[in-house]
């Protein structure tokens, strides 16, 4: 009765740390979705866990009067019914596979978005812009006192038999092209996810960072 729900969260602030922040986050956000009341809609419920994930991670963060450098991305896809609602923090991804074709569904949470803006005001050029060194950094991430951005579902997204979802951190679509990635799904495979993994990681780049990866297919009912 509460559908078919999966999170994506990948820390940071170092290898234990991050791991640790992005585990309680996940923990947190299941506990709080399925405690929420039954009559709050998906997209309250969602929400509800976001935020109380996000004040767990922060107030893990505070240890003996210090603050320590942590946080975490999260993104969780809730499949309800035949339709898809979603919540995300940082730059975490979720992807529709329709048709053959993959299309991002969530909003990056990065400051390339303000140096965008700069550019559209005039106020720096398009090649400062693709060249700051701070346009990859995260604008909200869960660890924060409050959650600057939380993307959310305008509407529901309808899913018909054939489609995928698909969630996944910036270690695989850094490495893969939206083609590549799309290339897999569309194989059908019910390894989607390890052959992405495994084609992202045989790239051998130099600098290749976690890779999580959730697959959903969906498929009529007989």
């Amino acid at each position: 009765q509460n559908g078919v729900l999966a999170v994506v969260a990948d820390g940071m602030g170092g290898l234990s740390v991050g791991e640790e922040a992005s585990q309680v986050a996940v923990e947190i956000f299941f506990k709080e979705f399925y405690l929420t009341p039954p009559e709050a809609s998906m997209r309250q419920r969602l929400t509800r866990a976001m935020k109380i994930a996000n004040s767990a991670v922060f107030d893990l963060a505070l240890r003996d009067g210090e603050v320590v450098d942590m946080g975490t991305t999260l993104t969780a896809a809730l499949i309800y019914g035949d339709n898809l609602f979603w919540a995300s923090a940082g730059d975490s991804r979720i992807y529709h596979f329709k048709d053959g074709d993959l299309s991002q569904l969530t909003r990056d949470h990065v400051y390339a978005n303000e140096l965008k803006e700069d550019v559209i005001n005039g106020r720096i050029t398009r090649e400062e812009a693709e060249k700051h060194p701070e346009r990859d950094y995260l604008t909200s991430y869960l660890g924060l006192f409050e959650l600057p951005e939380m993307d959310l579902e305008q509407e529901p997204l309808p899913l018909k038999p054939g489609d995928a979802v698909m969630i996944c951190s910036d270690g695989l679509y850094n490495a893969l092209t939206v083609q590549e990635m799309a290339g897999i799904i569309r194989n059908g495979s019910i390894h989607a996810a390890e052959q992405l993994v495994k084609t992202a990681l045989s790239k051998n780049l130099k600098y290749q960072d976690n890779i999580t990866v959730v697959v959903f297919a969906c498929q009529s009912v007989k």
